[in-house]
């Protein structure tokens, strides 16, 4: 009896690199959450402002703060070093200046309990905490009009549902995920890239027997200058969606069953792309078109697309 109720039934995952302005407020909303059975693991992702000496503080408050401070390696990396650390039956990723509602993981624990999910995902809303913000790109985090919260979704019926009404939201921080299910599926984050969640969270979809959703904007997301979120869009952008794209096209394209979605799915996110891509330096844009026509990736971008990238000014 004392061992079940002693174990820990979430861990959350936080990497961390120099957000110390806003890491202390973000891992006091974990700790104050009213489910108290978790951990906190911070991966301090060779963080050079003072974000390490905040969080050591806040770890001499709370026994269950666990920090591993590491050369820098991205976010990636982070998050994968805290899956394979991690102990509690489900897995929250956090990011290192959010925020997120006292009640949200106790609520969503239930809720996978309950129903023996695999995973459970839920809205969020945006908040700016600066004057400064640049180049936000618009967010859409409400499904509450696609997705039903008395419903179990087979993943694949979950993410097809939100395809076709356009509200896929890939980001990790929006699911609470069961660990037997990521090891098992071997369900990882691509290291070396940005836009990992769009493949993270898209092949979970893909290998989930069982998802629920709960209509509360549980998540804040802070939009800050000096953000992934808030960067200018630019070649690196290009290189972690073509590897989205890859990946997800040589996971999938042989399982007939999955194959009509994952297309719909790439054509919808890189048709995004190519029309944003625009805004490349020429050099760059030519060099996306060439491959918009002689490789693989022609199947899946429209010629509008295709035109905006070559002619836009």
């Amino acid at each position: 009896m004392d061992e079940a109720f002693n174990k820990i039934k979430i861990s959350v995952i936080i990497p961390l690199y120099n957000t110390e302005k806003f890491i202390s407020q973000t891992v006091r909303c974990i700790m104050n959450q009213s489910l108290h059975d978790l951990e906190i693991i911070i991966i301090n992702d060779g963080s050079t402002d003072n974000s390490l000496e905040v969080i050591t503080n806040l770890a001499k408050q709370d026994s269950r703060i666990r920090i591993i401070s590491q050369n820098n390696k991205g976010v990636s990396a982070s998050r994968n070093i805290g899956l394979n650390l991690a102990k509690g039956e489900y897995i929250y990723f956090m990011d290192s200046d959010d925020l997120i509602a006292e009640e949200a993981l106790k609520v969503c624990y239930h809720e996978c309990i309950n129903r023996n999910l695999d995973f459970i995902t839920f809205d969020a809303e945006s908040f700016i905490s600066e004057s400064n913000i640049i180049n936000v790109p618009y967010l859409l985090y409400d499904r509450s009009k696609s997705l039903d919260s008395f419903t179990t979704y087979v993943g694949i019926q979950g993410l097809d549902i939100q395809i076709k009404n356009k509200c896929y939201t890939p980001s990790v921080c929006l699911l609470m995920i069961k660990k037997t299910f990521l090891i098992s599926n071997s369900i990882y984050f691509y290291e070396g890239i940005i836009h990992e969640d769009q493949l993270f969270t898209t092949r979970a979809y893909m290998e989930a027997n069982a998802v629920g959703y709960i209509p509360r904007k549980y998540f804040s997301r802070r939009l800050r200058a000096d953000s992934i979120m808030t960067s200018s869009f630019n070649w690196k952008n290009i290189v972690g969606y073509l590897t989205v794209f890859r990946e997800l096209y040589g996971c999938y394209a042989k399982r007939t069953e999955k194959y009509k979605l994952v297309n719909r799915f790439l054509y919808q996110m890189m048709n995004a792309v190519i029309y944003n891509a625009h805004t490349l330096p020429p050099i760059d844009r030519i060099r996306l078109f060439r491959l918009c026509i002689f490789t693989n990736l022609r199947n899946y971008v429209s010629i509008h697309s295709k035109l905006v990238l070559l002619l836009k000014k």
